[in-house]
C-alpha cells in the first residue's frame, strides 16, 4: 500500500509541475497575444491618421 501511495504523490507532484509549467507557458502567450493587439492598435491609430490627411487633401482639392 505505501508504494501505490508513494507513486500517486510522486504521479501528483508530475503532474502539478505539468500543469504549472503549461500554466506558465498560457500566460507568456497571452501577455504575446496583448502586444500584438497594442501593435494593431498603434497601426490603426496611424492609419486613422493618414485618412483624416487624405480626406482633408480630397477635400481642399475638390472644392
Amino acid at each position: 500500500m505505501e508504494k501505490t501511495s508513494k507513486e500517486f504523490q510522486a504521479e501528483k507532484c508530475r503532474l502539478r509541475e505539468q500543469i504549472h509549467e503549461e500554466l506558465q507557458d498560457a500566460i507568456t502567450n497571452v501577455h504575446i497575444i496583448n502586444q500584438n493587439l497594442a501593435h494593431l492598435n498603434e497601426v490603426g491609430d496611424d492609419i486613422a491618421s493618414i485618412t483624416s490627411i487624405w480626406v482633408k487633401f480630397l477635400k481642399d482639392t475638390t472644392d
